[in-house]
């Protein structure tokens, strides 16, 4: 008769009196429904949610049915999606019937297959009464949710035998997030291929107005190529404006944000300790940009540069071969094209020496002996440009972990005069991050300029030879000029290009770092592979002991062991049933 327990029985007095004396009509009407019901049978999921890989091509749902069992039913089921890809859902419907006394029905429900890297799908199945059946209801739980479980391993299902190559994981991320907005990446790859289009127009204005317009002093020629400069250059805005509003690296870091949100919500209890949210929210507000940044965006514009860069070889080329006798004739009307020869469409004259011939495929050689220096330097460094942004990544975070903890312990630092020696300490690890972080931007400076440098030389060996053959008569003043020009912006696209694959090589140390996070377990992973492991013991037990269930009325072992943390056994695996309500005591030494 404690106070706790008067306040109890006071409690469940109040219930009472709210169940016996209904305060309006609408719970009179309810009172009556429910006592009707308990004459019906009640038919719900026997779980809220089931659980299954994404290979497994199937699950099966279990009903469970309360109340006399006394008749035979067949209910409708169908599912809804919630989160799963199109490619990978099915609509699906069927029906599932009781038998008469059964407590237990099942069905199935096909599962696809994704072969992408996605954060863990849902579906829902929803239960229905046949018509006119009054005899049945459905429970509360008459809707259950699948949850299909991601096998893949981030990025783009990439197997671990490739986790070692950087390569590999730059790669897989990319096509991670290409398959992710295909329709963007598709729409923003057509929409870039514009540049190097617009390039090749400029060139060639320069190249008629030099050889036609102003030679014939022709206005009509000087209007057109005036107007198609500017429609060329309409166009080029236009695109851009276009590929901007397609705004992929923020759809791209909103589908990565989105990944590393749920699977913070997911994570299991093991993995929740390892991961602090100072590191989920640096995942989530650096991490995931700067790795979109450096590498979804950097290879869309390496697709640019590099039809650029075939562009302007090829225009070089071309114009490499051009001589001074395929100049258009100086007389004739203005405008009249009839007797006029394009410098675009102009052979070698016929009396080309073979010394001249020689020339001129030096001439065409030397863009591609700049590229082929230029990527066999960037290759040369790529490796160590990203052990040495690496280093400095990991300090940088040693400095974070160190300032978070000196905040968390504030009070106590202050207490015990601890102040000095921690700023002191805190400026030491910032020397370390200063040297490793002037090492990495150093280094990709000094490659930048040895870049630059190559293509600057044999950029002026053209000249040189260009210019000679020029004043020799041998190539055309406007093939000469359009020539340079376009070797000149070879040189600038070609830095273009190392700068961004260095970002993509620095990017790697971001992708990795997502990689470790959204590869961890999630809690329904790992109450799905509980569960197919307590299924494959438990048939294994029947199986092993002629069984056909497990006793009613006791908790059985299956091979239980025990070892000391050396390894030293003290107990072998034993099976056991223990009665309920028991205590087993299990005794026995190293060589029992």
């Amino acid at each position: 008769d404690s106070p706790g327990t008067r306040k109890w029985h006071q409690s469940a007095r109040s219930v009472l009196r709210l169940v016996q004396r209904p305060q309006d009509s609408a719970s009179e009407a309810d009172t009556e429904s429910t006592m009707a019901s308990l004459n019906q049978d009640c038919f719900a999921f026997a779980e809220v949610e089931f659980l299954c890989a994404e290979d497994c091509g199937g699950t099966t749902l279990t009903l469970e049915r309360r109340g006399n069992i006394g008749f035979p039913i067949t209910l409708n089921w169908y599912t809804e999606n919630l989160t799963i890809p199109d490619k990978q859902y099915i609509d699906q419907q069927g029906t599932v019937t009781f038998a008469k006394g059964a407590k237990l029905a099942a069905f199935e429900i096909n599962i696809l297959s994704n072969p992408d890297w996605n954060i863990g799908v849902l579906q829902r199945v929803h239960l229905g009464l046949p018509d006119n059946e009054p005899r049945a209801i459905l429970g509360e739980l008459r809707t259950a949710t699948v949850a299909i479980i991601n096998v893949d391993a981030f990025p783009a299902g990439l197997p671990a035998s490739k986790f070692t190559s950087s390569r590999a994981i730059i790669w897989g991320f990319i096509v991670q997030l290409f398959n992710l907005l295909k329709h963007e990446a598709m729409l923003a790859l057509l929409y870039l291929s514009f540049p190097c289009i617009q390039f090749g127009v400029d060139k060639v204005v320069m190249l008629l107005l030099l050889d036609i317009a102003f030679p014939k002093k022709s206005r009509p020629w000087l209007i057109g190529l005036s107007c198609t400069y500017v429609v060329n250059f309409a166009l080029g805005h236009f695109f851009d404006y276009k590929f901007r509003h397609l705004r992929i690296g923020g759809k791209a870091t909103k589908e990565l944000r989105t990944a590393i949100f749920h699977q913070t919500l997911q994570l299991s209890p093991e993995h929740s300790e390892r991961f602090s949210p100072g590191e989920i929210a640096n995942l989530l507000g650096v991490e995931a940009p700067e790795a979109v940044a450096l590498v979804f965006c950097s290879v869309f514009q390496l697709y640019k540069l590099a039809l650029t860069i075939l562009v302007q070889i090829g225009l070089s080329t071309y114009l490499s071969f051009q001589s001074d006798s395929a100049r258009p004739a100086q007389s004739g009307s203005c405008g009249d094209l009839t007797n006029t020869t394009l410098a675009l469409g102009a052979p070698l004259a016929p009396d080309t020496t073979v010394y001249e011939i020689i020339i001129k495929v030096i001439l065409v050689c030397l863009p591609f002996l700049m590229l082929i220096i230029d990527l066999a330097l960037l290759k040369w460094q790529v490796k160590p440009q990203q052990e040495r942004a690496m280093k400095a990544k990991n300090q940088e975070d040693r400095l974070q972990a160190y300032l978070a903890e000196c905040t968390s312990l504030r009070s106590l630092i202050t207490r015990f005069k601890q102040g000095y020696r921690m700023t002191q300490k805190f400026g030491l690890m910032h020397a370390v991050w200063n040297g490793l972080h002037f090492a990495s931007i150093n280094k990709r400076a000094e490659f930048l300029w040895a870049v630059r440098w190559v293509p600057r030389v044999i950029s002026t060996l053209m000249m040189l030879i260009a210019g000679w053959q020029t004043v020799n008569s041998d190539m055309s003043i406007a093939a000469f000029v359009t020539l340079i020009s376009t070797i000149m912006s070879f040189d600038e696209t070609l830095k273009t290009v190392c700068v961004e694959a260095f970002q993509i090589g620095e990017g790697f140390v971001n992708i990795e770092r997502l990689r470790t996070f959204l590869n961890v377990p999630t809690r329904r992973a790992f109450l799905y592979r509980i569960r197919e492991r307590r299924a494959a013991l438990v048939s294994q037990y029947l199986e092993e002991f002629k069984r056909k269930d497990f006793p009613p009325k006791c908790i059985v072992a299956y091979k239980l062991a025990y070892a000391f943390e050396d390894g030293q056994k003290v107990i072998k695996p034993t099976t056991l049933e223990v009665p309920s309500s028991q205590i087993v005591c299990l005794t026995g030494t190293a060589a029992a």
